[in-house]
C-alpha cells in the first residue's frame, strides 16, 4: 500500500512497526505526546554481603557512602568519593536512606557548590525506630532540580537523634548466599527537553 498524505495533514498507508528506526524522535512528537523523562540513572552504596551500612553519630548530620552506578545508560551523572554531578538540564531526584535504631531520623540532599541542603521543593519524610527495642528505619526523601549552566555536585547526607556503632547506617539481614548489601540508594530522572 502506499503512503498517501493527505491536505489535512492525515498519513495512511502505514501500518505499525512501519516507519524505519529515526523517523519519530522526542522532538518531533507533539508536546501532549513527550515522554516526561529522557534519562534515568540509579546510585547505591554497596557493600558486601556481610557487612552493615556503617556507624552513625547522634545529632549529626553523617554523609553517606555512594559507590556504585548500577544504571546510567546515557552517562547523565559522574559518580566520585560519595557525591554525584550532574550537567545542564531539570532533574527529579529520589533517594532512600536506611537506618538502624536511631530514633527520629531524615535524610536530605545537599549542594556542594552552594554548600547548603536543597529546600525548594524537597520533603522531608522521617520516620521512627525506638533506640531500646531496635529497629530498621527508611528516611526517603525527594527533590526537583534545574541546573541552568555547567555542573553541580551532591550527596546524600542524614540525621539521627541515637547513633550506633557499625551498624548504626543500616544493618545488614544475614543471607548466606547475597554477594552484596545495598544501602542508601538515589534514583536521578532527567526531565526531557
Amino acid at each position: 500500500m502506499a503512503i498517501t498524505i493527505s491536505g489535512s495533514g492525515t498519513i495512511s498507508g502505514i501500518s505499525a512497526g512501519g516507519l524505519p528506526n529515526g523517523s519519530v524522535t522526542a522532538a518531533t512528537l507533539a508536546t501532549s505526546a513527550k515522554p516526561l523523562f529522557s534519562s534515568y540513572a540509579l546510585l547505591t552504596d554497596q557493600k558486601d554481603g556481610a557487612s552493615d551500612g556503617g556507624a552513625s553519630t547522634s545529632n549529626t548530620w553523617t554523609k553517606r557512602t555512594l559507590n556504585l552506578k548500577v544504571v546510567d545508560s546515557d552517562n547523565i551523572v559522574t559518580l566520585s568519593n560519595d557525591e554525584f554531578t550532574l550537567g545542564v538540564g531539570s532533574y527529579y531526584i529520589k533517594f532512600f536512606v536506611p537506618n538502624y535504631s536511631g530514633n527520629t531520623t531524615n535524610a536530605q540532599l545537599y549542594d556542594v557548590n552552594s554548600a547548603a541542603p536543597i529546600q525548594t521543593g524537597v520533603v522531608n519524610m522521617t520516620s521512627y525506630g525506638n533506640s531500646t527495642y531496635a529497629g530498621n528505619q527508611l528516611a526517603h526523601n525527594w527533590a526537583r532540580i534545574n541546573i541552568p549552566s555547567g555542573t553541580e555536585t551532591f550527596y546524600i547526607r542524614n540525621y539521627v537523634d541515637t547513633g550506633r556503632a557499625t551498624n548504626g547506617l543500616g544493618l545488614n539481614i544475614p543471607d548466606d548466599n547475597a554477594d552484596s548489601s545495598y544501602f542508601t540508594t538515589v534514583e536521578i530522572y532527567k526531565e526531557a527537553e
